[in-house]
């Protein structure tokens, strides 16, 4: 049994973890500080991904939160597989009163219900500087079920951001 503690930075730009397995990451946009400790039992497997998106204009982008066969891969090249997410944050690049991205299941086909009341069209949090969401219990993934996280440009312009994952398998 392991303990480790994930915390963003306050300032600058970045995650950073305690312990256990990582050190730095580098994100675009600031975020706020969050800071959760979670034991971690022999068996289980924790993975983070971070990446960069960039949408075009009304584009979408479908995060498959639970594939064994992913192509996202967690830090240590595992592909992203989980059955629990604990924390999302997601930073808008360079925001601006013209920029925002939503994130939420949108009514995506097998879409992740996550914090939201339901998987429809309405079911999304508009991200127009940045979002954090942490649970303690976390959100269950459902592999071959409700796993899919959608990220939409609503916006005219092309969009960048980033986005951080972290949950377990």
């Amino acid at each position: 049994m392991s303990t480790f503690q994930l915390r963003l930075k306050t300032t600058g730009s970045g995650f950073y973890q305690d312990g256990g397995l990582t050190d730095m990451l580098s994100v675009g946009g600031d975020l706020p500080q969050f800071a959760v400790t979670r034991t971690q039992t022999g068996v289980e497997v924790w993975q983070q991904v971070m990446v960069a998106v960039s949408l075009a204009a009304s584009a979408n982008l479908d995060i498959d939160l639970a594939d064994p066969a992913n192509t996202l891969l967690d830090r240590v090249n595992r592909p992203l597989n989980l059955s629990k997410l604990y924390y999302l944050a997601l930073a808008v690049t360079s925001p601006a009163g013209t920029k925002s991205l939503r994130v939420g299941p949108q009514n995506v086909t097998n879409g992740a219900q996550l914090w939201f009341s339901g998987v429809g069209a309405g079911a999304y949090e508009v991200v127009d500087q940045w979002v954090q969401r942490p649970s303690f219990s976390g959100w269950t993934v459902t592999a071959g079920g409700a796993r899919v996280l959608r990220i939409n440009n609503p916006s005219a312009v092309t969009v960048a951001g980033t986005l951080y994952l972290a949950g377990k398998q």
